[in-house]
């Protein structure tokens, strides 16, 4: 998973309505914050129910992008509940796929919803950019940052599952009792160093058990353990 930054090329009209959107959220998400640390309230379904109504009112929010604002303060007030959340005038905002929409195969160009409506935007992408997104999977949801007086969407791009593997051919495997195995290409594999370990094991555990000392008894475990 990685996050690339793609450049908006903006009119000054539509810099002066994406700086009000985002000034408006996050005077939202503090108001947000004020009510959940005053009233303790961590979750964001409780959250949500309790400042909904409030957001759209006060800061001409629409509905998802009141519930984007509300999500945003949630998540930050569960990291650390001890502190009340504040948000910088022109900080990200979220956006996902009900208030933003790509256009054109490519995705040269992106619909973001504002205060005042829709506005339109081409997109500036790098060429790392647009192999990052060719090799995975583009996240419906992106951050509107704003950075030295430009607009940019962080978007988060999933690396693809890998394909499964594909042996070439196959290989069996015969066990048996006077060969130790043989395969499907004809080699045999034989036993005669194995059964002599195995005697000369025998035979060692037969003294041991006729001795029954308690070193005998010791070493009995031991060689027990081993063949484990």
């Amino acid at each position: 998973m990685r996050t690339i930054l793609v450049r908006l090329e903006v009119s000054p009209e539509q810099r002066d309505a994406l700086l009000r959107t985002m000034e408006a959220m996050n005077r939202a998400c503090d108001a947000v914050g004020e009510v959940a640390f005053r009233e303790k309230c961590r979750r964001r379904t409780p959250l949500h129910h309790r400042t909904y109504s409030m957001v759209r009112a006060r800061f001409g929010l629409s509905a998802q992008m009141a519930v984007r604002a509300i999500g945003k303060v949630g998540g930050a007030h569960v990291r650390d509940p001890s502190r009340q959340p504040t948000f910088r005038l022109r900080g990200a905002v979220p956006y996902d796929p009900r208030i933003l929409s790509w256009k054109g195969e490519g995705r040269e160009r992106v619909s973001l919803l504002a205060l005042d409506g829709r506005h339109e935007f081409r997109v500036r992408w790098s060429e790392y950019g647009r192999q990052a997104v060719a090799r995975g999977k583009l996240r419906g949801e992106a951050d509107l940052v704003y950075r030295d007086s430009a607009f940019y969407l962080s978007l988060v791009v999933e690396s693809r599952d890998p394909r499964p593997y594909e042996p070439v051919g196959a290989l069996g495997v015969d066990l048996g009792v006077v060969n130790l195995a043989v395969d499907s290409d004809g080699t045999t594999y034989k036993a005669d160093g194995v059964d002599r370990v195995r005697t000369r094991t025998d035979r060692f555990r037969a003294h041991l058990q006729r001795v029954g000392t308690r070193s005998a008894k010791r070493h009995l475990k031991a060689l027990g353990r081993r063949e484990g």
